[in-house]
């Protein structure tokens, strides 16, 4: 626990989140011999290719205009030891910048790292675990209040489904020139196709 650092009382959840990232660094070249960028932004919020139940999510440093990788944590989840499985989950994705998807490197890491089950989830093993329960006495508790959606949050919470509608969904590596049509039920059923031409995960176009 010594070797964490805590920095006091955190006023945002970002400042906790990027504090956490830090005591993530060594732990993380220690098990894997990666290293992490110099810098990192990470947020509390959804991005727009969230794909259902998923909870944390990773954008490759060619996506945003300073190459850096930005990582976003679902606001439905507050349980500080669950929020950080996801991020050092998350943070796997940073290391590799996406290129392996949750295969080869990705999960040589994941697995060195301590986490159990699917490599797509962030179910940490019983030592992992305890790590991340010692952070959180040091850090003190995610400062963040759950975010009820759906029928825990009541109506008007959440937007109405799109029922039959054909959603477009493009390649954003081809500036959008890559398309194709979906239904939101076949998207919440099989989730986003991978792009043949650039072989990246499509997104939900904005129009």
């Amino acid at each position: 626990m010594s070797d964490f650092i805590n920095e006091g009382d955190f006023e945002t959840r970002e400042a906790w989140l990027m504090q956490a990232i830090e005591n993530f660094r060594p732990m993380i070249f220690e098990k894997t011999g990666e290293e992490l960028p110099e810098k990192i932004r990470v947020s509390t919020g959804w991005t727009k290719r969230a794909r259902k139940g998923s909870i944390g999510w990773t954008w490759i440093s060619g996506a945003a205009e300073d190459k850096v990788n930005n990582v976003f944590i679902s606001p439905e989840i507050s349980d500080s030891v669950e929020v950080l499985a996801v991020l050092l989950h998350e943070l796997i994705h940073v290391a590799d910048d996406c290129e392996h998807g949750h295969t080869g490197a990705f999960k040589q890491m994941w697995a060195a790292l301590g986490f159990t089950g699917k490599a797509t989830c962030s179910t940490p093993g019983e030592e992992l675990k305890d790590t991340l329960e010692a952070m959180t006495v040091l850090m003190g508790d995610y400062p963040h209040a759950k975010m009820l959606t759906g029928a825990d949050g009541g109506k008007g919470t959440m937007p109405k489904k799109q029922g039959t509608r054909m959603l477009k969904i493009v390649c954003e590596a081809s500036g959008g020139d890559y398309k194709v049509r979906m239904t939101r039920s076949n998207i919440e059923k099989y989730g986003l196709p991978t792009c043949p031409c650039h072989g990246e995960e499509m997104v939900e176009a904005d129009v």
